[in-house]
């Protein structure tokens, strides 16, 4: 942006507190009301942006392809399927000034969740080595693979994050890929001597040398699959032992697997996946500055991953102020259905949760990267394999996907489901972070949470400034926008929240 020249405004979107509006383009409008001055202006309650002192570069953001989630994208028409995975991972053409190009065509995510084995979101119960030294991906191949063949083609600069859920079980003290069997699942099974109730499964520290090379082959093999694993945690929920796969791993056991086994091998190994330590929820910060603070298995660890569930954002802070120089990950949040109703939420309700804690919280408190849970699930909240479950049947549970792609009853003269997809809180939340491309920087601004709004700012590698924010307020309210010595007035009603694109130079781009 020229010193003698007022910002532009390239574009905005909108979703409206009331519901009504829900990522729309609100351009025009905007553009009309903003009038950029020089000179004074009242600083209490302002949104000053300071493009000069830029903080930590985004990854990206996205969500998990879960087993469940390429289970919903394979079983759709294959035209449906295409043109949804367009919408959720192309980029917009970053060539042109043309408003039709700045549409809602696309969301650009780039960032995708795997699981290593099953998780709770899986039809059944599977691993890659279910005996010593016979490892396979077999199972990933014949779904996760191909869609991830799919994905790539539209969304060349994909990075993808592993995580397991269990070691197989031949690894752990107890043979399950449970991490806590409980009454309900013992009364099913066919196998009732895996029913330790009360009893958490681990890894058997005689194995820490087998899992550190079960989880480097997986890399490997993906890798020569084309699709390098770029961050790897070391365990999905350490903290947690669930009654579906999973396994709990106590400080003391991840620092003695990260130092002497899965650290040194992932050095050694050809691939450059970097490890992230933790891989929990926001309450736990003292455990993450043990791992980070071990002389043996700090060296090893690019960062941390967090999930959104318990606690606040401002932990990821306390951490990165203890080690500045490692990275942030917000590697797992959803939104969920009333647990008594299984009734969805209203979007702009929860909208106001998934901006100040995550799209707004985790990026102003140094996330490099977001990524939602489940990027589609079938509607019912499935398929799901938690507590409760029959292995092999599908289940659903109170969580939404990103997306939910609804299989119509009938079918059409090729015999296939016709399918709708439903737009949950989630894919808006990612679709006002869209306008914020790979390689931006995070920015300094003031006015969050200290009057009427929330916000966040970024610096793309195009030179344009992204401002998203959210109403604070319970009735219309009128805040300053300040960058670069101009200033304006942005109006919004209760629970508003507004992306906007602002040019710093006469090549600045528009939404992607």
């Amino acid at each position: 942006m020229l010193p003698d020249q007022p910002p532009e405004l390239l574009a905005a979107r909108v979703s409206s507190g009331d519901g009504t509006r829900l990522y729309a383009d609100a351009t025009a409008g905007i553009a009309a009301d903003l009038r950029w001055q020089r000179g004074a202006f009242a600083p209490d309650h302002a949104i000053v942006i300071d493009a000069d002192s830029p903080r930590q570069r985004i990854l990206g953001f996205g969500a998990a392809l879960t087993d469940a989630s390429a289970e919903v994208l394979s079983t759709m028409p294959a035209p449906n399927r295409s043109a949804l995975l367009r919408e959720l991972f192309a980029t917009r053409d970053a060539t042109t000034r043309d408003a039709t190009t700045r549409g809602l065509s696309s969301l650009g995510l780039t960032t995708l969740r795997l699981t290593i084995g099953s998780s709770d979101f899986s039809s059944s119960l599977y691993n890659y080595e279910p005996r010593p030294g016979a490892f396979t991906l077999r199972h990933d191949e014949r779904r996760i693979v191909p869609l991830l063949d799919e994905i790539r083609s539209i969304q060349p600069d994909l990075r993808l994050i592993a995580s397991p859920w269990s070691a197989p079980p031949w690894m752990k003290t107890r043979p399950t890929m449970f991490g806590r069997l409980g009454p309900g699942l013992a009364r099913r099974t066919a196998r009732p001597w895996l029913t330790w109730l009360g009893r958490r499964s681990r890894l058997d520290r005689r194995h820490f040398g087998d899992y550190a090379n079960y989880l480097v082959r997986y890399c490997e093999r993906m890798a020569k699959l084309g699709h390098p694993v770029d961050l790897l945690t070391l365990q999905n929920e350490p903290g947690l032992a669930p009654g579906y796969p999973g396994m709990v791993m106590s400080v003391h056991d991840q620092i003695r697997l990260i130092a002497d086994h899965l650290g040194p091998a992932l050095a050694a190994s050809s691939v450059r996946t970097r490890l992230l330590a933790h891989d929990h929820n926001w309450d736990a910060a003292p455990k993450v500055l043990r791992l980070l603070g071990d002389p043996a298995a700090g060296r090893f660890l690019d960062g941390t991953a967090w999930h959104g569930y318990k606690g606040e954002p401002d932990a990821q802070s306390v951490v990165h102020r203890a080690f500045p120089k490692r990275s942030t990950h917000l590697t797992e949040i959803t939104s969920f259905r009333d647990p008594k109703t299984l009734l969805a939420q209203p979007i702009a309700h929860d909208l106001r949760w998934h901006m100040r804690m995550i799209a707004l919280g985790a990026t102003r408190n140094w996330a490099e990267s977001i990524t939602y849970w489940n990027l589609a699930l079938d509607g019912h909240g499935g398929p799901f394999l938690g507590p409760g479950a029959v292995p092999g049947q599908r289940h659903g549970s109170q969580m939404e996907g990103v997306v939910d792609v609804i299989a119509s009853r009938q079918t059409n003269p090729a015999g296939n489901r016709e399918t709708t997809v439903q737009r949950n809180v989630g894919y808006y939340s990612l679709a006002h972070l869209s306008a914020v491309r790979p390689g931006a920087r995070c920015l300094t601004s003031t006015g969050h949470e200290t009057g009427y709004t929330l916000n966040a700012a970024f610096q793309n590698p195009d030179d344009s400034l992204v401002l998203i924010v959210a109403s604070d307020a319970r009735e219309r309210r009128t805040t300053t926008i300040a960058v670069s010595g101009w200033h304006a007035e942005l109006s919004l009603d209760p629970g508003d929240t507004v992306t906007m694109v602002i040019s710093r130079s006469p090549r600045a781009i528009s939404l992607q």
